[in-house]
């Protein structure tokens, strides 16, 4: 949607969380399988190659969900929406906007390969400014987060904040972080 203001998407926001909860959080949790289950309860699965291959592997903690999880006969559960929603993150007041730029000082080296010359990037190319608007540092912003249901555990609306803030504390958000 367009605001008219600048905004950071959930779905972004949302990315940033499970990438931080699968790379960092979860290697510091003393039992794997059980994390793995909570990043899945918050952000969902779905049935990809990429799962299936999480699961046969034996050094990764995915595992077939059930209906009944203590029936191995039980049927397999192939998808699962998450259990949090993360909305669009607005800022607290009407944001200043400041011109940042983008210098690619090589832009014969990046050309497609039929374009351009043999010879690597080097300083006798010139740079080709690329100028775009930005949110000024020190912009705050809110994150709001949602149970899709209201029998969520309050733990797992902990936990999408704990990931979303360590993702934005440790990487930050936007293009030029």
């Amino acid at each position: 949607p367009i605001y008219g203001f600048a905004y950071l998407p959930g779905s972004g926001l949302k990315g940033m969380a499970k990438a931080y909860a699968e790379t960092v959080w979860l290697k510091a949790q003393p039992d794997q399988k059980q994390a793995w289950r909570k990043i899945e309860d918050v952000f969902g699965w779905a049935s990809t190659p990429d799962r299936k291959k999480q699961i046969e592997d034996p050094n990764h903690p995915a595992e077939v969900r059930r209906e009944n999880d203590a029936d191995p006969d039980s049927p397999e559960i192939k998808s699962c929406a998450g259990n949090i929603i993360f909305h669009d993150a607005w800022p607290e007041t009407w944001p200043k906007l400041i011109v940042d730029i983008a210098n690619n000082h090589h832009s014969d080296y990046y050309s497609p390969p039929d374009e351009k010359e043999e010879y690597p990037p080097g300083d006798w190319e010139d740079p080709v400014p690329v100028y775009f608007l930005a949110v000024k540092p020190g912009t705050t912003f809110k994150f709001a987060f949602a149970k899709r249901h209201s029998c969520v555990p309050d733990e797992l609306l902990s936990l999408a904040r704990e990931w979303l803030l360590g993702s934005l504390c440790h990487e930050g958000a936007g293009a030029k972080t």
